[in-house]
């Protein structure tokens, strides 16, 4: 293995593993309310199979593509109109926010 695909390895497994812990998070907060799983943690199992397992560019993409879903919660326009949004939303939007950015680096490799 030449030392380029090392790094690119390198930089791969770290992005999987920033969108991994992201996901734990935010479902750990989530499954604080309610007590049901979130597909967070999915994401969560499937990110770190893939750093167990192995990976193709297309695990990569796709796992980016299904952590950019909109979030299951109301958003600030939902708010704005009236409607009533729980309180623990303001707090999961900075950690939806830190799940969205490590897709996006997901999607970017």
């Amino acid at each position: 293995m030449s030392i380029l695909q090392r790094v690119t390895r390198f930089r791969e497994r770290r992005t999987l593993e920033r969108f991994a812990v992201a996901c734990i998070r935010l479902d750990d907060y989530l499954t604080a309310f309610d007590g049901a799983p979130t597909r967070y943690g999915t994401l969560a199992v499937a990110a770190t199979e893939l750093i167990e397992h192995g990976w193709i560019h297309d695990d990569l993409r796709d796992l980016g593509v299904a952590g950019m879903r909109p979030r299951p919660w109301p958003t600030g326009k939902a708010e704005d109109a009236g409607a009533d949004v729980p309180s623990w939303v303001a707090n999961a939007n900075p950690l939806a926010d830190d799940v969205e950015k490590a897709a996006l680096s997901l999607r970017a490799l």
